[in-house]
Order: structure tokens, then C-alpha cells, then sequence
């Protein structure tokens, strides 16, 4: 362990206070080094994590959260269970504005929600616990309208995936989709290796076979990944686990960068800014302006639940814009 060891060690005991029993104080030491430590640049201080609400029971696993493009000037946000084939709309403060289910999706383990630079939305169907699934679907659609409750919901258009042979399958919980294209990170103890995945106007006819995903590489600087988050110019990319969010500050577009290996390892060498803290099961990350939005699952799945959901603000994490 690195100079931050005996502060890394400080923070795990004080996440194993409030932690599930059965998570020995060992894991949280693994988990939390990988927050920002290897090869990377030391890293700068995030401002603190502000509980700011909760989220009705009918969300019981917030898996992932967007920022509204379609109403881009009111508190508006997406979220999702990892079941149920339905999304919601929330405020800023986790309260309920609208349920939608999508049509002819399924659900086998929704992980993540996504936009592209167009304001569609795109569903991750890229969980996988126990590592046996042959293939995971990306569901796009237009965003629906929030504030109308008879509103029409698109059907998905819907890409299918696989790992290349001899690789995976994964459990994998954050993704990031630009300019046609798709950044998949996996959600491992000791890592996160990226997978590109292309996502072109008009997706294959249905029957294919599944699209075989691209390995750019890996990194041992970021780990447990829960949920990605970049900003619209596509130059800070949000990452959390459930022991730290991080922030890497790009020179230029993340699609730009990451189209290669040596690219992808790029981004993960670039100045990072790092909060550290037990944040319970926390699965959803998004940009809200200069500041980012995460929200939690109840917590029943690591045995410590609660009766809601949370939602956590960030204020400030990018400077204002100039006048």
C-alpha cells in the first residue's frame, strides 16, 4: 500500500462501522486503495457527499441515474430498478413524477442507464452476479416526457453483445454511450477492464448473432465499479464504487480518447479527484450542471437494508462556467 495506507485504513474502519458485518475490514482496505491509487496521479479531494434525499419504495434498487435532456432546465432525472422492466422519473430530492414501462424489453438484470449526445436513453441489461450469461443488451429509445403521464413510450431499439471467446462473462454495472459507440466497465475486486461496443443508427436485424465486444484494456487504479457518468463535452468522466467516486479530468473528448488500448490507458493516467466514505450500496451516478448526483439501493442485497433508497449531491465538483 501507497503513503495513503494508514489513511485508507482509517477510512475502511469507519465503513465497516456502519457496514454489513460479513465485509471484513480487509475487503474495504482493497476496495478503497483501488480508489486512486497504482500508477495513477496522486489524487486531489472531491468536495463531500451530501445526503440530499430518499427514494420511494417502489424503487427499492436504484441501479443507475440520468439527468434529463428532454427538459434539460427542470429537476428531472431518471432512474431504475435492476428488475421490472420499468424506469422512473424523480426529482432531485428522489421524489416520484413517473413510472414507464418499456415495451418489448426484458429485464434480466438492468445495471445502468445511459444518454447519448442525441438524448436518447440507453438500458443496460449488462449485469451478470454469477458470471453465466452468453450475452447482454443495450435497449435505445427516445427519452419519454416525464410531465405527461398518458405520454407515448417508444419501443427500444435493442443491440445484443457478447464477450470475445476465451474472455468473461462479467458482472458489469457502468457504461457510457457517444458518438455511436458504447464504453462498457466491469465491476471487478482488483480491477476494471473496457469494452467498446459499437452502436450504430440502425441496430442488427433481429435474430443475429450477438456483436462481439471490444477489450481496450484494463486498470488496476479503479476497481468495483458501480455506475459512469461523462460530462456533455464528453472531458470528465464520474466513476463510483461504493467506497469512492472518482473524477478524471480529460484533455480532450472521452470517445476520442478511448479508441484504443494505448488510449484507453490513457484516460486512466490523467488527473483524478477522488471523495472516499462508505456510501452503502451506491449504483447511480450523473451530472447535474457542475455538480453530480448519485443514488443507492436500499441495501438489501449486502445485507444492510434500509427502508429507502438515497439520493447524494456533489456540489461544485467542476468550476462555474466564465462569464
Amino acid at each position: 500500500m501507497t503513503e495513503q495506507g494508514p489513511r485508507l485504513r482509517g477510512i475502511a474502519a469507519r465503513a465497516g462501522r456502519g457496514s454489513p458485518t460479513w465485509l471484513p475490514t480487509a475487503f474495504l482496505i482493497a476496495l478503497a486503495a483501488q480508489c486512486g491509487e497504482g500508477p495513477a496521479p496522486a489524487a486531489a479531494q472531491l468536495p463531500a457527499v451530501q445526503l440530499v434525499g430518499t427514494l420511494p419504495k417502489v424503487i427499492a434498487g436504484s441501479s443507475g441515474v440520468i439527468k434529463s435532456k428532454r427538459y434539460p432546465d427542470k429537476d428531472i432525472f431518471w432512474t431504475h430498478n435492476d428488475s421490472r422492466e420499468r424506469i422512473f422519473a424523480i426529482t432531485g430530492k428522489g421524489k416520484l413524477i413517473r413510472e414507464v414501462a418499456i415495451p418489448h424489453a426484458t429485464d434480466v438484470n438492468w445495471e445502468e442507464i445511459s444518454l447519448d449526445e442525441r438524448g436518447r436513453i440507453v438500458i443496460c441489461d449488462i449485469g451478470d452476479n454469477f458470471r453465466k450469461r452468453a450475452s447482454f443488451t443495450l435497449y435505445r429509445l427516445p427519452e419519454p416526457d416525464a410531465l405527461d403521464p398518458a405520454g407515448a413510450v417508444a419501443e427500444p431499439q435493442a443491440f445484443h453483445f457478447r464477450y470475445p471467446k476465451g474472455q468473461g462473462p462479467f458482472d458489469a454495472e457502468a457504461l457510457v454511450a457517444r458518438a455511436g459507440q458504447a464504453w462498457l466497465f466491469t465491476k471487478e475486486l482488483d480491477r476494471t477492464r473496457g469494452y467498446r461496443l459499437p452502436l450504430p443508427e440502425d441496430p442488427p436485424p433481429a435474430g443475429s448473432e450477438p456483436v462481439e465486444a471490444e477489450l481496450l484494456g484494463e486498470t488496476k487504479t479503479m476497481s468495483t465499479v458501480t455506475a459512469a457518468s461523462l460530462t456533455d463535452d464528453g472531458r470528465h468522466l464520474a466513476l463510483i464504487s461504493y467506497l469512492c467516486v472518482v473524477v478524471l479530468d480529460l484533455p480532450e473528448p472521452f470517445e476520442k480518447m478511448a479508441r484504443t488500448p494505448e488510449g484507453f490507458s490513457a484516460v486512466f493516467a490523467q488527473p483524478r479527484r477522488v471523495r472516499l466514505g462508505w456510501l452503502g450500496q451506491t449504483e447511480g451516478v450523473c451530472w447535474d450542471g457542475n455538480d453530480l448526483l448519485l443514488t443507492s439501493e436500499n441495501g438489501e442485497d449486502i445485507h444492510m437494508a434500509k427502508e429507502f433508497g438515497e439520493v447524494f449531491r456533489i456540489t461544485g465538483v467542476l468550476p462555474p462556467p466564465a462569464k
